[in-house]
């Protein structure tokens, strides 16, 4: 995520004041085609409607086109945080493969969800994690999420 900074303020068109705003990138099989379908979940959601953008990188030597290699949410106020950790949960359980998406705050501070570890998650663990990583989405402590996710770069235990 070293490219692409998210800038906070900037949310798309809507009118949401100083949003502060999390960069959201995939790692995995399909790349381009998991940010399009993830897009389509995030905007689903009426919370954050409005507030999800692609960020899109210009194309290598030789592609046909750019394509959309990351996503920004704004959080802002009105549950946008928890509308966003429900959606990458519910997300991410249902992928196929080995893949994973990395969310980064203003801060610098990064969460990596993994599909392998939230697909064996017991239904009674979701909602719990769901919560954490909101938090932590909406600059929270990070150490919430010990056991769950990778944050700054190392596993948080």
């Amino acid at each position: 995520m070293d490219h692409v900074q998210p800038e906070a303020g900037r949310n798309g068109g809507d009118s949401l004041g100083e949003a502060a705003e999390v960069g959201l990138r995939i790692t995995g099989f399909d790349t381009s085609g998991a940010v399009r379908s993830l897009q389509e979940w995030l905007v689903g959601r009426e919370e954050l409607q409005g507030r999800v953008r692609p960020v899109v990188r210009a194309p290598v030597p030789g592609a046909m086109g750019s394509t959309a290699d990351m996503l920004v949410v704004a959080l802002g106020h009105g549950g946008a945080a928890t509308a966003t950790a429900s959606v990458l949960i519910s997300w991410i359980r249902r992928q196929r493969g080995k893949i994973s998406v990395t969310a980064k705050r203003p801060d610098g501070a990064e969460i990596t969800l993994t599909a392998d570890h939230v697909r064996g998650l017991a239904q009674e663990d979701i909602q719990p994690l769901v919560g954490r990583l909101a938090e932590a989405l909406d600059g929270g402590e990070l150490g919430n999420l010990r056991g769950e996710a990778k944050a700054n770069g190392g596993t948080a235990t």
